[in-house]
């Protein structure tokens, strides 16, 4: 009896928190996007908010000159768009999990996320560098056929 409850509590736990890792993601995103604005003194306070998300929740730490930097002097290079595109692979069967995770990894992609609701199969999202969606995603598509 309490064995299920754990179970339970241990899936509700894990998908609250790969629900919370995607939005910490969606706002590091964001944040991006707003520091590849021009700096400007009207959007000093909106930099500032996105150097802060960036140090939350990137896992990687801005310095204080960087991140003085940023708010009032230097941006993002918009370039940075075209080295990665999202890629959203949906209804993937457990048993393919691990190789296409396998897959993505070796093709260099980043910010993997997974998500799963309890009997449904899982969804998985990652950013690839550019040069390698076009294979990537024939792979893919090849591990799901079977």
């Amino acid at each position: 009896m309490v064995i299920p409850v754990i179970v339970a509590y241990i899936g509700y736990t894990y998908t609250q928190t790969i629900k919370e890792r995607e939005i910490q993601g969606h706002f590091v995103e964001l944040a991006v996007d707003i520091l590849r604005d021009v700096p400007k003194p009207e959007n000093k306070a909106l930099r500032l908010w996105g150097t802060e998300i960036i140090n939350r929740y990137s896992g990687i730490q801005l310095t204080k000159e960087l991140k003085n930097d940023l708010i009032d002097r230097t941006s993002f290079p918009s370039e940075t768009k075209k080295y990665a595109r999202k890629l959203v692979i949906k209804d993937v069967p457990f048993d393919s999990f691990k190789e296409i995770n396998s897959l993505l990894l070796s093709a260099g992609a980043f910010k993997v996320t997974i998500y799963r609701e309890k009997g449904k199969n899982i969804e998985i999202t990652a950013i690839v560098p550019e040069e390698s969606v076009e294979l990537v995603s024939k792979q893919i598509s090849e591990i799901l056929k079977r």
